[in-house]
C-alpha cells in the first residue's frame, strides 16, 4: 500500500526519513489512490500519440520534437525532467506518454470515444520509487556522469 512507504536519504551527512503521505503533500500529489505501480497495459498509446504527435508511436523512435503542440511538448518535457530527473532531451519513452495521457484523458475531441483510463495511481508513490532507483543508480551503474536532483529537494527542505 502506498500509505505505509516511507522515503529515507541523506543530505549533507544528515538523514531525513518521510512518509509518503508526506511527501504528497509537499509535492501536491493526490493522496488517495493505494495503487502503486503501474498498469501492465495501456492500449491507447496510438490514440493518445495520433492526438498531439507526429506519425506512429513507437516508444524505441518516438522523440519529444514529434509533438506537434508547443505546450505539450514543454508538459513533456516538464514531466522528464522535473518528475521522472531525465535531464537529456530525446526519446519519448512509455513513462512520459502514460503521465501525459493521465494528464490529458478528458481532454478529447467531441464525438470521439473516451480515451482508455489508465486507473488511479499513486503518482507520490511511483516519483518516490524513481527517487529510490536515482539514490541506488551511483551503485548499479558504470558511467560516470553525475546525478543532480537537488531542485526536487528544494520543496523538502
Amino acid at each position: 500500500r502506498a500509505s505505509e512507504g516511507t522515503l529515507t536519504f541523506m543530505l549533507q551527512g544528515q538523514r531525513y526519513r518521510l512518509s509518503l503521505p508526506d511527501l504528497c503533500n509537499i509535492y501536491g500529489f493526490e493522496n488517495m489512490w493505494y495503487s502503486a505501480s503501474w498498469p501492465s497495459e495501456f492500449t491507447d498509446q496510438q490514440r493518445v500519440w495520433s492526438s498531439f504527435g507526429t506519425g506512429r508511436y513507437d516508444s524505441k523512435h518516438a522523440t519529444r520534437t514529434d509533438v506537434r503542440h508547443p505546450v505539450v511538448r514543454y508538459v513533456v518535457r516538464l514531466i522528464a525532467n522535473t518528475v521522472l530527473c531525465k535531464s537529456e532531451p530525446g526519446k519519448m519513452r512509455h513513462s512520459e506518454l502514460m503521465l501525459l495521457s493521465y494528464g490529458i484523458e478528458d481532454l478529447h475531441e467531441p464525438g470521439e470515444p473516451d480515451l482508455q483510463r489508465i486507473g488511479r495511481v499513486n503518482f507520490c508513490a511511483i516519483f518516490a520509487h524513481h527517487l529510490v532507483s536515482l539514490k541506488t543508480k551511483p551503485f548499479s551503474d558504470s558511467h560516470k556522469k553525475p546525478e543532480t536532483v537537488g531542485s526536487l529537494c528544494t520543496l523538502i527542505f
